[in-house]
């Protein structure tokens, strides 16, 4: 999940991001070509979308809109079936959009965190269909408002994905991810960095702004990726018992940063990542800058790459996808897309 955040910060600077200008350069793919979308619903109107998800004939898009923040529709036609989660402060409701979703594709059950209440909402995508009475309730949850994303592991265990940068140059003590037992409590802790300026704290920062990257991981639960937005940069991380092992990092564009400017100068890199247990597929842009940009014409690539980050095909879709899911039972490519106009769409794409 990523939301596009323009930080601007009064400090003396002005520089590239890339002390080494060869470690930076765009992947070469082994198929490149183009897509185009079916539509298959009316006109939606999200302003920002956190997830779209696919579970047997659904469509699931957690974002915001009609005072609700779950919207279940017909993954085929694009009718709207439910809708759940609403505005407010009340038991199964939100204030706002939650920073991220956990959901088993297999049972169709999607958690919600609700930090301000200490707690997660836990749904079931089938019982709200079928209008059951316990399809929707709320369990404690001990996570802090600094967790920006967590997965249940193939050993049952649970990977917390921090990704703030402090201001400071001692990184030691600082936890990207953790890995932590059912009590809680930290069996492992994770602090590199993937780019050269481990000294350069303000650039650290800018890169791992919570709203500057996305995160998906593996149905196997073996295996997650993080993309980085400003700029790009690509991780691959294995996870096995308490260990994290990095496969691969990938850097493609210097984000020529100019905090003192006017203007900020980067262009956008990964705007969202799924994940199969063979490929992780990410929404690319490449081209534009943020800033003077037209929204739609922002985020049209979709690229795919193997855990090791080998990239292996690269699609120009067109058209501006917000959120992304990959339907393996039929190899299709599900979409929220954004129009000229800014209105979404629900859209699906053959793979094959």
């Amino acid at each position: 999940v990523v939301i596009y955040t323009i930080v601007f910060i009064a400090v003396p600077f002005i520089q590239s991001c890339s002390s080494d200008t060869l470690l930076y350069k765009m992947p070469k793919f082994k198929s490149t070509g183009t897509g185009e979308f079916e539509v298959i619903s009316d006109d939606l109107y999200f302003r920002n979308a956190v997830d779209l998800l696919i579970y047997e004939s659904y469509a699931v898009v957690v974002g915001y809109n009609e005072d609700c923040y779950l919207h279940i529709y017909n993954k085929n036609s694009g009718e709207l079936i439910k809708r759940a989660i609403y505005k407010g402060r009340g038991p199964n409701e939100l204030v706002a959009n939650p920073s991220y979703v956990e959901f088993d594709s297999d049972t169709g059950i999607l958690t919600l965190p609700n930090n301000s209440k200490g707690v997660k909402i836990i749904c079931s995508i089938k019982g709200i269909v079928k209008d059951e009475p316990d399809a929707i309730y709320e369990e404690f949850n001990n996570h802090n408002n600094f967790m920006q994303n967590c997965f249940p592991t193939a050993d049952n265990k649970t990977l917390y994905m921090y990704n703030y940068s402090p201001v400071t140059k001692d990184t030691a003590n600082f936890c990207r991810f953790r890995i932590g037992n059912a009590q809680g409590e930290t069996l492992s802790k994770y602090t590199k960095y993937p780019h050269p300026y481990e000294e350069n704290t303000f650039l650290r920062w800018t890169f791992y702004n919570p709203g500057n990257y996305s995160f998906c991981y593996s149905p196997d639960k073996e295996k997650f990726a993080v993309g980085i937005s400003r700029g790009a940069i690509l991780e691959t991380f294995s996870v096995s018992g308490n260990d994290i092992t990095p496969l691969s990092v990938s850097h493609f564009i210097d984000p020529e940063l100019n905090e003192t400017s006017e203007e900020v100068n980067y262009i956008l890199g990964f705007v969202d990542l799924f994940a199969t247990d063979k490929y992780v597929y990410a929404v690319f842009d490449g081209i534009n800058y943020v800033i003077g940009s037209p929204f739609y014409e922002v985020g049209q690539n979709l690229l795919q790459f193997d855990w090791k980050g080998k990239p292996l095909q690269k699609i120009d879709m067109g058209v501006r996808m917000e959120k992304i899911y990959i339907d393996n039972t039929s190899n299709t490519l599900y979409a929220l897309i954004k129009s000229e106009d800014k209105e979404s769409a629900l859209a699906k794409y053959s793979l094959n």
